[in-house]
């Protein structure tokens, strides 16, 4: 499943708009403006290092910090903060939940995503859509479902790999590129 926008909910037109909440709390001017110019650097620095140009939160705080003069630490924990206080479980996917893990099956979390896996998981868990056997990240590892080398990861990961079969997956998500089209190529 993907994360966002499928099992949570915000309540925002744009992801980016807690944003205005976080600089009100973190008493800066125009910070949404400013968040998304940091992600924007410091995905375009990655590329210049020769990598995929996912990120962490840390890295993005980083360049944030430079731009704020916001500690990085105390502005990252208070993103993650408003994250775990606007997210919401989505209703619909509660009963499908507890009918896939009665069935025997493995859910697994996917998300292209700042947020690292543990603070992904522990956040869905507290929002009562219960434990997940993995959580695949594109910061984590620099593959992304946008790119569709995310859902490659998880099947050499989830294969057989005694057997060498690759798993019978199903993808659940909003978003026609990433969670559909790059999900039907990669099978």
């Amino acid at each position: 499943f993907d994360v966002f926008d499928t099992l949570l909910l915000r309540p925002f037109r744009e992801p980016a708009d807690l944003f205005y909440l976080l600089g009100i709390r973190l008493s800066v001017p125009d910070f949404r403006y400013l968040r998304v110019e940091a992600e924007r650097l410091a995905r375009e620095e990655a590329l210049k290092r020769g990598g995929s140009g996912e990120v962490t939160l840390g890295a993005i705080w980083k360049v944030l910090s430079a731009m704020t003069g916001t500690d990085a630490v105390e502005g990252a924990r208070a993103e993650m903060d408003l994250e775990s206080q606007y997210c919401q479980a989505n209703p619909y996917f509660i009963p499908v939940l507890e009918k896939l893990r009665k069935g025997g099956k493995k859910v697994i979390l996917t998300s292209d995503m700042y947020l690292d896996g543990e603070f992904i998981q522990r956040l869905v868990e507290e929002k009562g859509l219960g434990c997940f056997d993995g959580c695949f990240v594109s910061c984590r590892s620099g593959r992304s479902k946008w790119r569709g080398d995310l859902y490659r990861e998880m099947q050499e990961r989830l294969g057989g790999a005694d057997t060498g079969e690759e798993p019978s997956v199903i993808h659940v998500g909003d978003n026609l590129h990433s969670d559909v089209r790059m999900a039907e190529k990669a099978g």
